[in-house]
C-alpha cells in the first residue's frame, strides 16, 4: 500500500470509488463508520486506509479525524496528509458523510459545490480542473469555474 499521497490523489481516490456505488458510503444503521460493516465496503473514506483493528478503535472513540491522526496509531497516508495539509481531511470526511452531498446516483448539486469549496482552499494545492469529471455541470476556463448553461446561454446571444 502506497504511504504518501497529494491531496488531488486522496480526493480522486474517494470520488472515484463513492461515485460508482454510493452506498458504499453506509453501514446497516445509514451511518457512516471507519470500519467496514457491510460486506459491499471497504469503510469509510477515510477509514478505507485504516487497519481493521484500528478502524474499530476509531469507530468506539468517535472524535474528530484530526484528533484521531495527532493522538493514535495513524497509518503513514492519513498522517502525512493531515501533518501537511491540516483541515484537508476534514474536509474529505464532510464530503463523504453528508448524506445531501450523495443520491443513489452518486454526487449531487450539493456534493459537487462542496468540492469546488474543498478547491477553494489554496493550502490543499488542488487544481480544480482535475476534478471536472465530477462537476459535469461546468466547464473551466482560464482556471475559472464557468457553469454550462450560462456557457450555452452566452454563445446563443453571441450566435444570434
Amino acid at each position: 500500500m502506497k504511504t504518501e499521497m497529494t491531496p488531488t490523489e486522496f480526493l480522486i481516490d474517494l470520488l472515484e470509488y463513492y461515485t460508482v456505488d454510493p452506498k458504499k458510503r453506509i453501514n446497516k444503521s445509514d451511518s457512516c463508520k471507519y470500519a467496514p460493516i457491510l460486506s459491499t465496503s471497504d469503510g469509510c473514506a477515510l477509514g478505507r486506509y485504516l487497519p481493521l483493528a484500528i478502524a474499530q478503535q476509531w469507530d468506539i472513540l468517535g472524535e474528530d479525524i484530526m484528533d484521531l491522526c495527532n493522538r493514535y496509531n495513524t497509518p503513514p497516508i492519513l498522517k502525512n496528509l493531515s501533518h501537511n495539509f491540516p483541515g484537508f481531511l476534514s474536509d474529505c470526511q464532510l464530503l463523504h458523510d453528508t448524506s445531501i452531498n450523495w443520491d443513489d446516483k452518486g454526487l449531487t448539486i450539493a456534493g459537487k459545490d462542496f468540492i469546488r469549496y474543498i478547491c477553494r482552499i489554496k493550502s490543499y494545492n488542488l487544481d480544480i480542473s482535475d476534478f471536472t469529471r465530477w462537476l459535469d455541470d461546468v466547464e473551466i476556463v482560464d482556471k475559472h469555474i464557468i457553469p454550462t448553461k450560462i456557457k450555452e446561454y452566452a454563445s446563443e446571444e453571441i450566435n444570434a
